[in-house]
């Protein structure tokens, strides 16, 4: 890869460690540019460009931080000498991450993916190009960036048809994300032939001219780049013949299960109704307690006389049956290991509009509907979870459930060394450290002078000469800690250089809320 002549070095995270980047920059040859992440690219002098990622709001799982990518963007268009590459990204979510803290921007069925597109039009066009995108993604689908499987945009579709119509109606997601629509026939319902292709925003295709005797059709809605293909159920068109218009109606009556009608304005010959777990029951109703809670799209179809059909959709949660909110798993008191599974539900007066995960009062994890099915993150130690229902009238319900944590996580060894670079300045320095049953996930220095630095090494300038002391806390990936100190002195009577304070790329828990997020440098 070259970038105006010259191979680009990507930086992702390594200016949390000492660096001399005049000598760097001494040893690298001039073919070699170097690229930092984020505003550290734009304001550092050994940088030649810089690249943007994904930002997190831990305190709210559904803000895209679309506010950050502006950040980005508008600083960097003051730096044109600079090689600016932007980013796009479907979300984030690292809770099935060993090294994982909890972080989660929320994909809102594809949205997110297309407002990173978006923003970029926002501060580039033709005239005016971004140089580089680059997808946010480690290919490793640990941290739910990974686009290769394609992107939920949360559509199904409900066909119908009216005489020689065929319609179709969008439920589930947004019409945003739909680049077109493509119409199949079939006749063995196994070899699909193309009938016409359909812009969004219009749901029928005229089938006058396609002289069809009797077939199955098909909609496909086709995605916006990267975003997943739908296809309807199909629908049976019998020339002259209109099957009477069908009805769906789903209720639950006990845990895991869902009872499903068909009513009809006709006659009908038979009907089947798919319950999107590969059960299909025969009849006009029938009930289906689900292997496992989740949300599934039940498909009812009834055929008249003449073998003609008409379909009913309609998405469902497979959830406790209870008022309120339900925790299914884990239980109170259970010891747990990673990746906890955190299994809930809720029920109230009004529609479920969003379920929050708090672990020690901080928010863990959050997702919209009412079915929570995901692994968490749970640092060791007694730690309580609490999961909140909040409805679309606003009234709130909470449940919690108190578990023990890694029992058998061994806390990681600090070593600390202290050197004077020159006058009044030092660096201290985690090498040494370890964890002997995992990696450390983070460090916190703290100076007698009260000066804080989370970096795996910390330069520090002190006021003048004298004694002082360093203490150095590591934490490993499941929140265990270890920590060590160091005296040492300084006998300049004024400092020979600034401070240099290095970017922060981790936080310790606190005492009072041991369940924080740090941002960690990833294991390799």
């Amino acid at each position: 890869m070259k970038v105006n002549g010259k191979t680009p070095i990507f930086m992702f995270g390594v200016t949390g460690w000492y660096e001399d980047w005049s000598r760097v920059q001494a040893a690298l040859p001039s073919s070699v540019v170097l690229i930092f992440r984020g505003g550290e690219g734009l304001r550092l002098s050994a940088s030649g460009g810089a690249f943007q990622w994904v930002d997190i709001n831990s305190n709210d799982p559904f803000d895209e931080q679309i506010g950050a990518q502006d950040n980005f963007y508008s600083a960097a268009t003051q730096k044109p000498n600079l090689i600016t590459i932007g980013s796009t990204y479907k979300g984030f979510n690292d809770t099935s991450a060993k090294w994982g803290t909890n972080r989660v921007v929320d994909q809102h069925c594809a949205q997110t993916w297309l407002d990173t597109f978006a923003n970029i039009g926002k501060h580039y066009s033709a005239s005016n190009q971004l140089p580089l995108m680059q997808v946010v993604t480690w290919n490793d689908y640990e941290e739910g960036t990974a686009i290769e499987s394609g992107i939920d945009n949360c559509v199904y579709l409900a066909p119908s048809l009216s005489g020689n119509t065929l319609n179709w109606s969008v439920k589930g997601g947004s019409e945003a994300t739909i680049d077109h629509y493509t119409v199949f026939s079939s006749t063995d319902g196994k070899n699909l032939t193309k009938l016409g292709d359909v812009p969004a925003g219009s749901h029928s295709l005229d089938l006058s001219s396609f002289k069809l005797g009797s077939a199955s059709l098909y909609v496909k809605a086709t995605g916006k780049s990267s975003i997943r293909n739908v296809m309807s159920a199909p629908i049976a068109f019998r020339a002259g013949d209109s099957a009477p218009a069908v009805a769906l109606s789903v209720s639950q009556p006990s845990d895991f299960t869902i009872n499903a009608s068909l009513s009809s304005g006709g006659s009908m010959a038979s009907s089947t109704i798919d319950f999107g777990d590969g059960t299909v029951a025969n009849g006009s109703s029938a009930a289906h307690k689900y292997s496992a809670p989740g949300r599934y799209i039940v498909t009812a179809t009834a055929i008249d006389n003449a073998g003609a059909s008409s379909v009913a959709v309609a998405a469902v949660e497979a959830k406790a049956a209870a008022s309120g909110v339900t925790i299914l798993g884990p239980g109170n008191s259970a010891t747990v290991n990673w990746p906890t599974m955190l299994t809930a539900s809720a029920n109230s007066g009004a529609p479920v509009t969003r379920m929050n995960v708090y672990l020690d009062g901080q928010l863990a994890y959050a997702t919209s509907g009412g079915l929570i099915n995901t692994a968490l993150k749970v640092f060791t130690g007694t730690r309580q979870i609490v999961v909140e229902a909040i409805d679309s009238a606003g009234a709130t319900q909470r449940s919690s459930v108190g578990v023990v944590a890694e029992p058998g996580d061994l806390p990681p060894n600090a070593v600390v060394n202290v050197r004077t670079l020159s006058g009044n300045t030092v660096l201290a320095c985690s090498a040494g450290s370890r964890d002997p049953d995992g990696f450390l996930l983070s460090w916190h220095y703290l100076f007698s002078d009260g000066a804080n630095l989370f970096t795996p090494a910390a330069v520090h300038t002190l006021a003048g000469p004298g004694s002082y002391s360093v203490g150095l806390t590591v934490m490993d990936e499941f929140g265990a800690t270890g920590s060590a100190s160091q005296n040492f002195s300084t006998s300049s009577s004024s400092p020979q250089h600034a401070q240099q304070s290095l970017p922060s790329v981790g936080a310790l828990p606190s005492p009072e809320s041991p369940q924080q997020k740090p941002e960690p440098i990833r294991p390799y």
